[in-house]
């Protein structure tokens, strides 16, 4: 499975925005992980807790000001887009942690705005062929943490390299 890695985006001449994955999970499988004839693969395989990190900077005004004066309230939606895929199989997706404000808000006030400000996405979702929401937030966040799960793998599912390619999409919901 590949993730997308790093994804840029340009919201104006008068801001700067940057949406910024790091992550990638493989997971190798073999006939050596069946220790017993008859049996079959594990029901499921989890990733790490922080298999992947999300990390969204902006300035709504100057790309010098980054994050200081955004309270935007930001949405994150993901889609699959199948490779080589089997039906049989499902990849779901939650959140696992909240992630950071940037560390150049010092405000007392702001940082309690920003820090409660994280919802949705704690709950395993089925990752499909059109968006869900996995997480929304206000104001930049630093390494927010997802976790993978995959289900239906078999011996019974013919012997391939199975992968996906995760399209995330970053909506500004504004004030």
């Amino acid at each position: 499975m590949r993730i997308l890695l790093l994804l840029t985006l340009c919201l104006s001449t008068m801001c700067s925005a940057q949406l910024t994955l790091n992550g990638q999970w493989d997971l190798i499988l073999s006939s050596t992980d069946i220790t017993e004839a008859g049996l079959d693969y594990p029901n499921q395989f989890q990733s790490s807790t922080n298999q992947t990190e999300l990390t969204w900077s902006s300035s709504l005004f100057n790309p010098l000001l980054t994050c200081v004066v955004n309270i935007n309230n930001y949405r994150v939606n993901l889609r699959k887009i199948n490779i080589n895929w089997d039906p049989a199989l499902t990849m779901s997706i939650r959140r696992t942690g909240d992630g950071t404000p940037d560390a150049l808000i010092t405000n007392p006030t702001t940082l309690a705005l920003l820090n409660s400000s994280v919802s949705n996405g704690t709950i395993y979702q089925e990752i499909q062929d059109t968006d869900i929401e996995i997480v929304r937030f206000r104001g930049c966040r630093n390494d927010i943490p997802f976790q993978f799960k995959l289900e239906g793998m078999s011996v019974t599912l013919p012997v391939e390299t199975y992968s996906i390619t995760l399209m995330y999409t970053i909506y500004d919901d504004g004030l």
